[in-house]
């Protein structure tokens, strides 16, 4: 009697034994296959960290430089008000209507020559610093001749 209820047991205990490894198998496959998707989405994970980081500092970068590019447009258009300014100033000190009744062609020349200055300040207050200036032309346009029929007259 009690031989078969020993046999019995110890089947039981084997059978108990080989479900326990089969589930112990199939657990530490299952934790493996785990492992495996984690330590692959960790790799992707550090990876897209490593990106973003490079783009912030690529941000940051760029950043500093447009900074200092305002900075410089900033004193640039100081400059060229304060230029600006000394024109208008250097304009209302003159008294062009005088000087034209005095000598029509001084007046005519010293026009000219301030509008020839006053375009290469201009110029020169908004060309690019880093090219280089636009040439001044080959000649001075000459001045202008009175019409036919006051060509007699004095003036």
């Amino acid at each position: 009697m009690f031989g078969s209820i020993a046999a019995k047991v110890a089947i039981g205990l084997v059978i108990v034994i080989a479900v326990m490894g089969i589930g112990g198998y199939v657990y530490f496959k299952h934790s493996q296959s785990v492992i495996s998707t984690l330590t692959t989405n960790n790799a992707r994970l550090e990876m897209a960290v490593r990106e973003q980081e490079a783009t912030i500092a690529a941000q940051v970068a760029a950043a500093r430089r447009q900074n200092e590019q305002s900075t410089l447009l900033q004193q640039n258009l100081a400059d060229a008000e304060t230029r600006r300014r000394a024109l208008e100033t250097r304009i209302r000190r003159m008294n062009i209507e005088a000087l034209a009744r005095a000598n029509s062609t001084q007046a005519q020349e010293q026009i000219n020559s301030d509008a020839m200055q006053a375009f290469r300040d201009l110029e020169a207050a908004t060309a690019p610093r880093d090219r280089r200036a636009t040439p001044p032309a080959q000649s001075p346009m000459p001045a202008p001749r009175p019409p036919a029929r006051l060509q007699g007259v004095q003036q």
